[in-house]
């Protein structure tokens, strides 16, 4: 499900594996996946910080204390973090809180 929604993209030996059991070719069966999600802005100052800190989300929501799962939906723009969560992130991240309250839109 996760391939179908686009969350994820297979690798190319289940991308085979798929195509031969489905009777498509790769090529077909490739053309069809979703596109890949865009970050928001939020999430790209995230994912940026994640980066140049060397932040895993799992290590990034522990000192948040949230779920791995809930920062995703911020990077994703699925959900937007509470003004307290805004604060934390840009504890976690490093960053002036002024920052990441402007990526985000001002507070919630």
């Amino acid at each position: 499900m996760a391939w179908e929604l686009g969350y994820r993209i297979p690798a190319s030996a289940h991308l085979t594996a798929l195509a031969d059991t489905l009777s498509v070719d790769v090529a077909t069966m490739v053309g069809a996946l979703p596109h890949r999600w865009t970050a928001t802005g939020l999430g790209e100052l995230i994912l940026r910080r994640q980066h140049e800190l060397g932040l895993r989300s799992v290590a990034l929501a522990r000192l948040m204390g949230t779920t791995d799962a809930t920062v995703s939906r911020w990077v994703r723009g699925r959900s937007r973090p509470l003004e307290r969560n805004l604060e934390r992130l840009a504890k976690a991240l490093a960053v002036p809180y002024a920052d990441v309250l402007e990526v985000a839109g001002g507070p919630a």
